[in-house]
C-alpha cells in the first residue's frame, strides 16, 4: 500500500463547530462533508477497518508531537493502526495482531497528544482458545434463553418483566439468569479477564474500559424481540484487549444462528454444534466470490433502531436522522443538505442482529444512536471480518475504545467497486462514499453515559 494520506475532515469539521455555533455550524461541516473525494479517504479506511495489507515499518520511537504538528500526529496515527492491524499477516511475526508497542495518539484539537503503553500480547493460538471458550459460553447459554423464550406461552410470563426505566427497556429474569451463569464461568476459568455485562453494571457496578483482556456480554439482545416472541435474539460475548475488539460470539438460539470472528482470522456463520472454519460458511454470504457493489445510499436498504431511551433530547434528533436516511422530499431537509432517500427501511430490535445481517451482506448499512459496549462489541470484529467497516454514526474520528463506549455505530457491508474491482483500495473507496452520504443526512447526537 503506498503512502497513507490520513483525512483531515473530521479534525477540520471539529475544530470550526468550536468556533462557531447553531446552524452555521452544521453548514459548515455538511460542506466540509461533501467536498471530500471518498477515493482520497481509502488509505485511511484500510488502516481504520483492518483490512489486510502488507505491514508498513513502524513509527520511530516518539515521546512527543507538539500541538501544532497535526499533520505529523496523524501520519504516526495511521502508521500505527497500519502496524497494529496487520502484524497477524506477516509471517515473520510470531504474534497475534493485538501486540503493540505503542498505542493510539489523541489528536482532539486543542488538547494535548498522549500516548499509552499497551502491555498485553497473545498469539494467535491463544486468541484461538478465547473463542473456543467464548463458544463454550454460547452453548451452555443457549439452551436457557430458548427455554426462556419459549415460557412466554405460560401464565405466569408477566411475573418474568421487570421495567427498568420506562416500558420500552425491559430486562427479564431470563437476562439475569444467563450473566450470572456467564459471568461465573469467566470468573473460574479466566480469572486474570475482565467482565463487563449489561445487567450487572444496570445493578450499580463501574463500567470501566481497560487495556486488560475484557469480556463485554450482553446476555439476551433483543430482550423486546425476546419477550414478545420475535426470534431476533441472541446472545453477544465480545473480547477486548488494549481496548480493541479481537473475538467475537454471537449465538440465536432460536434460529440456530452462531456467528464468530477471530481479528485477522475471517467471520463465519455455523450452527451451535458445528466447527465454524470447517463446517460454518464464510462470511459474507457471497464468499468466495467479491462482494457486490454499493454505489449510493439509494441503493442501500438501511437498518437501524429507535431504541429504548424515548427522552426528547435524543428521541427526536433520531427520528429526525431516520427521516432524512428515508426522505423523498428535499424540502423536508434543512437547506443544503442531499436527500437520503434509501431504498429500505428495516428495524430487527437487536443490535448484534442488525450488525449481522450486515456481516452476512443481507442488510448494506445500520446506523444507530443508542447501543451500549455489550451490545456492539462482538458485532464491531465479526462486521470486520466479513469485510465490512464500522465507524462513529455520526462523523467523528474515534479511537475501538471511544467507539465502543461511544453509543453511535455506523456499519456498511463489505463490497466492491462500482466498476467490479474488488481490490482493498476500490472496496475502501466506495465504503467510505457510504459513510460520507449518511454522515451528511443525520444529526450529530450527543448521547450521554447515563
Amino acid at each position: 500500500m503506498g503512502k497513507s494520506v490520513y483525512p483531515l475532515l473530521v479534525m477540520e469539521r471539529d475544530v470550526q463547530k468550536q468556533e462557531r455555533t447553531g446552524e452555521d455550524a452544521d453548514g459548515e461541516r455538511d460542506q466540509q462533508r461533501r467536498r471530500v473525494d471518498p477515493g482520497s479517504l481509502a488509505p485511511w479506511f484500510l488502516a481504520r477497518c483492518c483490512l489486510s495489507t502488507p505491514p508498513p515499518p513502524p513509527p520511530p520511537p516518539c515521546h512527543y508531537v507538539a500541538q501544532t504538528d497535526t499533520r505529523r500526529a496523524l501520519q504516526s496515527h495511521v502508521h500505527y493502526t497500519q502496524e497494529a492491524s496487520c502484524l497477524q499477516h506477516s509471517p515473520l511475526h510470531p504474534l497475534s495482531s493485538v501486540h503493540a508497542s505503542l498505542a493510539i495518539i489523541n489528536t482532539a484539537p486543542h488538547s494535548q497528544p498522549t500516548f499509552f503503553t499497551m502491555t498485553h500480547s497473545y498469539t494467535t493460538a491463544q486468541l484461538n482458545s478465547f473463542l473456543e471458550f467464548g463458544i463454550q459460553l454460547a452453548q451452555l447459554a443457549g439452551p436457557v434463553i430458548l427455554e426462556g423464550f419459549n415460557s412466554r406461552f405460560s401464565p405466569e410470563r408477566s411475573a418474568l418483566l421487570v421495567k427498568k426505566g420506562n416500558t420500552a427497556d425491559l430486562v427479564t429474569e431470563w437476562d439475569q439468569k444467563v450473566e450470572k451463569m456467564v459471568r461465573a464461568q469467566i470468573a473460574e476459568k479466566m480469572k486474570d479477564h475482565c467482565f463487563i455485562g449489561e445487567e450487572t453494571v444496570a445493578g450499580g457496578e463501574e463500567c470501566k474500559l481497560t487495556d486488560a483482556p475484557t469480556w463485554i456480554v450482553d446476555p439476551i439482545d433483543g430482550t423486546t424481540n425476546f419477550v414478545h416472541g420475535f426470534p431476533f435474539v441472541a446472545i453477544s460475548i465480545g473480547l477486548t484487549i488494549n481496548q480493541e475488539p479481537v473475538v467475537g460470539v454471537i449465538y440465536n438460539p432460536i434460529l440456530n444462528q452462531l456467528f464468530t470472528a477471530v481479528k485477522g482470522q475471517g467471520a463465519y456463520l455455523s450452527k451451535i454444534d458445528e466447527t465454524p472454519k470447517t463446517q460454518g460458511r464464510r462470511l459474507p454470504l457471497s464468499y468466495p466470490h467479491a462482494a457486490p457493489p454499493l454505489p449510493s445510499l439509494s441503493m442501500a436498504l438501511v437498518a437501524g433502531e429507535y431504541g429504548s431511551d424515548r427522552s426528547t433530547d435524543i428521541f427526536d434528533p433520531k427520528v429526525k436522522s431516520m427521516r432524512n436516511l428515508a426522505a423523498r422530499d428535499p424540502s423536508s431537509l434543512a437547506p443544503g443538505r442531499a436527500v437520503g432517500h434509501a431504498h429500505g427501511m428495516r428495524c430487527l430490535g437487536s443490535a448484534a442482529m442488525n450488525m449481522m445481517a450486515v456481516a452476512q451482506g443481507q442488510i448494506d448499512v445500520y446506523w444507530e444512536v443508542g447501543p451500549w459496549e455489550w451490545d456492539v462489541c462482538a458485532g464491531i470484529i465479526i462486521v470486520r471480518e466479513a469485510g465490512g467497516v464500522v465507524v462513529d454514526g455520526c462523523g467523528r474520528d474515534v479511537t475501538d475504545g471511544e467507539l465502543l463506549t461511544g453509543r453511535r455505530i455506523l456499519t456498511v457491508r463489505g463490497c466492491c467497486g462500482e466498476d467490479g474491482d474488488s481490490s482493498a483500495d476500490a472496496s475502501a473507496a466506495a465504503q467510505m462514499k457510504i459513510v460520507q452520504e449518511v454522515w451528511t443526512v443525520v444529526e450529530d447526537i450527543k448521547c450521554p453515559r447515563k
